[in-house]
């Protein structure tokens, strides 16, 4: 698994090194960004290939130490919050291989991560002091409409909708089942299947 870290967050790492990416499949790339909201660290992971996020604050100083190991948890939450099971996040990092620090991925993968710590003032009034994962925010970002950069073929998905389709699809060799967005009475729904360009 890559996790490509900004250079925010390089600076809070002591003797960080970096491999060089060499991993070509999207699914096992995870961005990681570090921004400060009303003066508090917030910690952005996102998964570029279908732009699920999550978002972290509260952080406790010792995260620096073993951030490897922080992120990984997350995604094994992530994937367990959304149905997965032991079994299928253990299937999932044994398909990624090791756990590395990169540069992020280039533009088209840090789009998605770029446009969430950007737009993290206006759901900040959702912050809960008590916990680390903003669920709240997290799943504000999950459940929006997005165009992914690195599938153009798709046109205004669901960022989990297309997260948890495509784990199932690596996992199960499931074929993708996403919906598309539209607006109706100023609320966004899932409408029918979404087709490629």
């Amino acid at each position: 698994m890559e996790y490509g870290l900004t250079t925010n967050v390089q600076k809070k790492i002591k003797g960080l090194s970096l491999a060089k990416s060499q991993v070509e499949d999207f699914r096992f790339w995870w961005e990681v960004n570090l921004t400060k909201v009303e003066n508090r660290n917030v910690l952005v992971i996102v998964h570029p290939s279908s732009r699920y996020s999550m978002i972290y604050t509260n952080l406790k100083p010792s995260i620096w130490k073993n951030l490897d190991a922080f992120i990984s948890e997350a995604i094994k939450d992530a994937l367990l919050r959304e149905g997965f099971t032991e079994a299928d996040v253990r299937s999932y990092f044994q398909m990624s291989g090791d756990n590395v620090f990169t540069k992020t991925h280039g533009r088209q993968a840090t789009g998605g991560l770029n446009h969430i710590t950007g737009e993290l003032w206006y759901h900040w009034d959702w912050y809960d002091p008590d916990s680390m994962l903003q669920e709240r925010i997290t799943r504000k970002f999950n459940d929006e409409p997005v165009t992914v950069a690195l599938h153009p073929e798709y046109t205004c998905v669901f960022s989990r909708d297309y997260f948890v389709n495509e784990m199932r699809n690596l996992l199960y060799g499931e074929k993708m089942k996403l919906h598309y967005a539209s607006m109706k009475g100023g609320i966004t729904i899932r409408d029918g299947e979404v087709e490629k360009r």
